[in-house]
């Protein structure tokens, strides 16, 4: 079983991502009539979005059918339908940052953005991520680590966040199934 829309905003709801968010992204198709504050909004939540990418390529690359579900799981996540050309700016923007930096930098370049509030919601995202799949694979756990390490999220925290997220997306599938 693949996780649909539906289910993806029961998860949502349980793993309380905000409402906001998909109304920022929104806002990426129209990054160059953005005032101040709308750019910073979409700053941040490209640097959130970065950190679900990162996830996405926890083996190291991300190939097109990978990055077709990242879109979709993206936006199905943020609760909002978009553009397929948007996704393919977003996406590779990615591609062409990770390549030129790497991982490591990529994430310190986040955490600069990012909030501690906002660094958790990006934790988040990256778990989503991770188990939309419905599998789970020994890279992802190691990529979470270095993530959480990255957005200083102590390992405790880190854990405790992706155990819950993992028990409300097996609850909410279990429902489905049911």
């Amino acid at each position: 079983m693949t996780i649909n829309d539906t289910t993806r905003h029961e998860i949502s709801a349980r793993v309380g991502l905000p409402g906001a968010i998909g109304a920022a992204a929104a806002l990426l198709s129209h990054e160059a009539d953005l005032g101040p504050a709308q750019l910073a909004e979409v700053t941040r939540l490209y640097a959130m979005l970065e950190v679900a990418f990162l996830a996405a390529a926890a083996d190291g690359e991300i190939n097109d059918a990978e990055a077709d579900n990242l879109g979709a799981t993206l936006s199905g996540w943020l609760g909002t339908e978009l553009p397929e050309e948007t996704v393919e700016h977003v996406i590779e923007r990615f591609i062409a940052a990770y390549d030129a930096d790497g991982r490591e930098a990529r994430l310190v370049a986040i955490a600069g953005v990012l909030d501690p509030a906002a660094r958790r919601l990006a934790y988040t995202l990256a778990c989503l991520v991770v188990l939309c799949d419905l599998e789970l694979h020994d890279h992802e756990l190691d990529v979470l680590g270095v993530i959480a390490t990255g957005l200083e999220l102590s390992q405790d925290e880190a854990q405790a966040t992706f155990e819950a997220i993992q028990d409300h997306v097996e609850t909410v599938v279990a429902n489905a199934r049911a």
